[in-house]
């Protein structure tokens, strides 16, 4: 295995916005030529270390079609599986994607590395950090450039322009930017990605790290996978076997491991699984720029000494509006001290709830969540040893097909006069039975998926001028990818036959 060398006998690299990168046309090219280089690389003999250093080779890692113990099946298989939902009109999506074989040189490497994404497990943040780390070094070498770091695409902001494509990935020139590619969604490089899909505040408000971990997942991340690709599991963003072959993945996975950044910036690590947990000592297998086996273990990517070289440019200001400091009690809470007696009241609303029209209303009572959320509510002042903070909770979500958009969640008044959004529903991954050779998917389809969303400020918003807050709406729509999407057609939305097990609401206070 390479030797990782210690962080203080490397050179410190710095990730920085899309915005900010394209400022600089060396920079620029540094991409676009290291790009060209690793495409290249794709037809060199499959025993080298050039394959190994390869565009094809590094998707492969993340997914890949064809055979091998890891692979997602062939290519015809994925498209016309009538649970993957993927309409006729798509299919050329998947025109010319290679079905590929694990080289058998050196001995049992592809077949250790390939395939190897985690999604659905505890290991997301981590195992796409060291992902990107050694991908990173890879790109470096092949493009010349000693000081070369990936950008990120900063699709949280709240300005609308920096939800459109970047630039640099718009424009095919006549086949000469290694950046372009056709399977897009058609609006992407003019429209920006939904205000709503984007929206990191709510995510950023979880102070457990493994409850924010699944969430970003489940939600944020996987909306740009699906909404830049059309729908999930569409070719190449929206399908885990390819969506890595897509320069974009790159650009999306770096904001995301930033904003794991932001929330360690924001939390501090003390809700981390313990030193020595299994979690820590957990260790990813990759290759380096050499082409050479390589390792990293996530107790090596926490330890400031470690071997991880980057930061990035903005890990403080990355909600759209300013969040409320950090309660004392809460931070304790997640510190595990004994400061006060943690109390969590979940109260389930309704079941079985399913969705079958373009905008499905379940109607709630909130007289039983308890005492704090009901004061929250009210816009009533809670002392920091009263802290508490509320999620909306979906368990046992399934599906017949994988829906034609993602869905909204919105919280509304009774009356109908305010309406919140609070989050949106995915399904990039784990969703499918062809998911299954990918670590936490497989028993997803018969369970279902659970997503969970922090109300708290909208559960304020909403009772802004009213003396109680007994009932609302929780609400369910199908979301446009774009701010200027067609409506979703009902029929199509219907058939998916979306069905969610449990809805409830949980209260986490600190006393």
């Amino acid at each position: 295995m390479a030797a990782l060398a210690p962080l203080a006998a490397q050179q410190r690299f710095q990730r920085v916005s899309i915005d900010i990168f394209m400022q600089d046309p060396a920079k620029v090219r540094a991409l676009r030529e290291g790009v060209a280089k690793m495409k290249a690389r794709n037809d060199a003999p499959k025993d080298s270390a050039d394959y190994r250093t390869s565009w094809e080779y590094w998707a492969a890692i993340h997914g890949y079609f064809g055979t091998g113990p890891k692979s997602s099946g062939t290519v015809q298989r994925w498209k016309t599986n009538p649970r993957n939902g993927i309409p006729p009109s798509l299919w050329p999506r998947f025109d010319g994607i290679r079905e590929l074989t694990p080289p058998s040189s050196p001995p049992g490497l592809a077949e250790k590395v390939w395939g190897t994404c985690e999604h659905g497990t505890d290991a997301f943040f981590p195992w796409h950090r060291a992902y990107l780390y050694f991908f990173e070094r890879v790109l470096r070498k092949a493009s010349g450039d000693a000081n070369f770091a990936l950008p990120y695409w900063d699709y949280t902001s709240a300005d609308a322009a920096k939800r459109i494509l970047p630039a640099i990935f718009r424009d095919a020139e006549n086949g000469a930017n290694p950046l372009f590619d056709t399977r897009r969604a058609a609006g992407v490089s003019s429209n920006p990605l939904s205000a709503i899909r984007t929206n990191p505040d709510g995510l950023l408000r979880e102070a457990n790290f493994i409850s924010y971990q699944e969430q970003l997942e489940s939600g944020l991340h996987g909306n740009i996978h699906c909404d830049v690709a059309t729908r999930c599991p569409v070719a190449i963003l929206g399908a885990v076997p390819v969506a890595a072959l897509d320069p974009v993945f790159w650009l999306h996975h770096a904001n995301i491991d930033r904003l794991w950044d932001c929330w360690a910036k924001k939390f501090g690590t003390a809700s981390y699984p313990a030193p020595g947990s299994a979690w820590r000592r957990q260790t990813y297998s990759f290759v380096d720029e050499d082409g050479n086996p390589a390792t990293m273990s996530v107790a090596q990517m926490l330890d400031p000494a470690g071997p991880v070289d980057y930061t990035y440019d903005n890990t403080t200001a990355c909600t759209r509006q300013p969040q409320p400091p950090v309660a004392v009690a809460m931070n304790e809470r997640t510190r595990g001290l004994r400061a006060g007696t943690v109390v969590t009241r979940q109260t389930p609303v309704a079941e079985n709830v399913q969705l079958r029209k373009l905008r499905e209303p379940v109607d709630v009572r909130l007289d039983n969540i308890g005492r704090e959320p009901r004061e929250r509510a009210r816009g009533l002042r809670v002392s920091p040893s009263e802290e508490a903070e509320v999620t909306l909770k979906l368990e046992g979500v399934t599906f017949a097909s994988v829906p034609p958009a993602g869905i909204d969640v919105f919280l509304t008044s009774t009356d109908g006069t305010k309406r919140v959004a609070v989050g949106s529903l995915s399904f990039f991954a784990g969703d499918t039975s062809e998911h299954a050779s990918h670590r936490g998917a497989g028993t997803q389809a018969e369970t279902g998926k659970t997503f969970a969303f922090n109300v708290t400020e909208a559960l304020t918003e909403l009772a802004a001028g009213h003396d109680t807050l007994d009932t609302l709406k929780v609400e369910f729509e199908p979301a446009p990818a774009f701010e200027s999407d067609p409506a979703v057609n009902e029929t199509e939305y219907a058939s998916a036959q979306v069905k969610i097990g449990k809805i409830s609401f949980t209260e986490t206070t600190q006393e």
